[in-house]
C-alpha cells in the first residue's frame, strides 16, 4: 500500500517522477506506464516520503520524514541521506537549476539554502512550514503553508495572504517565477515579487491544479471531475 500520491515532477530528460507517501515511481512515457523505484538506503528507514522532489545537477532529491534523500539521477534507487538534514522531517523542497541550489524547509521552522555541488547549507529564514509548496529562486520565492502565503527575499519574510481567505491554499507552479494560487472559493495569478491578480470562473472545491506547458491553461480537479481553464485574469 503506497498511500496517497503527494508530489509530481518532470525531469530535464522528460521523465516524470511521482512520490507517494511510501513509494517512488518514474514514468518514461508521459504517464502511460510507471516503474517502482525501490529505495536502497544505508541507514534508518525514511518512514514516509514528504516535502517534495527536486532535480539539480543530475541528482535526484526526495524529502522524507527522516531527512533528505539524494541519489544520482541515473541510479535513483541508490540513495543516501544528505548529512545537513539527517533526522529532520522535510516539509518543503524546491530545486533551482540555474543556481545549482535547493530550498529546504524543515519541521523545526527553518528555511535553508543548500548548494548541491559543495554540500553547503546556509540558513535563509525562520518560517513555519508544513507540507509547503515553493515557487521562485533561493534569493526570492513564494511559499504556501496551510492558510498562509509568504514572500521570502533574503532573510526577510513577508505575509502576502490574499483576501478572502477560506481554508488552506494551494500553489501551482507555472513557467519561470509565475504561479496560480487558490483556496476553496477563489484563485489568483501572480509572479514572484508581483501583485496577485484574481482569476475569473474558478470552480469551487479544487483539490489539485497544474499549469499546462506554455502557461496558457490550468488543469484543475476536485477529485470528481477534471476541468481546463484559460489563464486570463479577471
Amino acid at each position: 500500500n503506497v498511500l496517497d500520491a503527494e508530489h509530481l515532477l518532470k525531469g530535464p530528460d522528460g521523465q516524470w517522477w511521482l512520490a507517494c507517501q511510501r513509494a517512488l515511481f518514474v514514468s518514461p512515457d508521459n504517464g502511460q506506464s510507471w516503474r517502482y523505484v525501490k529505495l536502497k538506503i544505508k541507514g534508518p528507514h525514511y518512514s514516509e516520503l514528504r516535502g517534495g522532489i527536486a532535480i539539480v545537477n543530475q541528482r535526484l532529491f526526495v524529502g522524507t520524514k527522516a531527512g533528505l534523500l539524494c541519489s544520482a539521477l541515473s541510479r535513483p534507487d541508490a540513495v543516501e541521506y544528505v548529512p545537513a538534514f539527517e533526522g529532520q522531517s522535510i516539509e518543503a523542497l524546491h530545486g533551482d537549476a540555474v543556481s545549482g541550489e535547493l530550498i529546504v524547509g524543515t519541521a523545526t521552522g527553518a528555511l535553508w539554502r543548500y548548494g548541491v555541488d559543495d554540500a553547503s547549507a546556509y540558513p535563509l529564514a525562520d518560517a513555519a512550514v508544513h507540507e509547503s509548496v515553493i515557487v521562485g529562486t533561493p534569493s526570492h520565492f513564494v511559499l504556501v503553508s496551510g492558510n498562509r502565503v509568504l514572500d521570502v527575499q533574503g532573510s526577510g519574510v513577508r505575509e502576502i495572504t490574499p483576501s478572502p481567505g477560506s481554508g488552506e491554499f494551494g500553489l501551482a507552479r507555472g513557467d519561470a517565477d509565475t504561479f496560480v494560487l487558490w483556496n476553496r472559493t477563489h484563485a489568483w495569478q501572480g509572479h514572484v515579487g508581483g501583485e496577485l491578480v484574481p482569476l475569473a470562473h474558478w470552480p469551487a472545491g479544487v483539490r489539485h491544479a497544474s499549469v499546462g506547458e506554455g502557461g496558457k491553461l490550468i488543469h484543475t480537479t476536485d477529485r470528481r471531475a477534471l476541468r481546463h481553464l484559460s489563464l486570463a485574469a479577471a
